[in-house]
């Protein structure tokens, strides 16, 4: 038998969860990109230093794998925004 309130709990937390997905990622994306392409960049930068990115901000990479990364953030912030929209949850 379900259990409605344990069901938007449980979905509220996947929510969660993907979101912390998605930064996570998208840490990893900086690193990478930091690593290859943008070292140049990553050079100006001291230990410390606040950096903010956004996505957009990688997209005209020609790095296969950034690109895949960048692919499957796009996919996780669109079944996330999905998830919330279609279910009425608070971000």
């Amino acid at each position: 038998m379900e259990n409605p309130k344990i069901y938007r709990k449980a979905l509220i937390r996947s929510c969660w969860k993907l979101a912390d997905f998605h930064d996570k990622l998208f840490d990893q994306l900086v690193n990478l990109a930091m690593s290859g392409e943008m070292s140049d960049a990553d050079e100006l930068f001291d230990v410390g230093d606040d950096m903010n990115f956004k996505l957009s901000d990688f997209e005209k990479i020609s790095d296969a794998n950034v690109q895949r990364i960048i692919g499957l953030l796009h996919q996780t912030k669109a079944c996330h925004d999905s998830l919330v929209n279609t279910n009425n949850l608070k971000n």
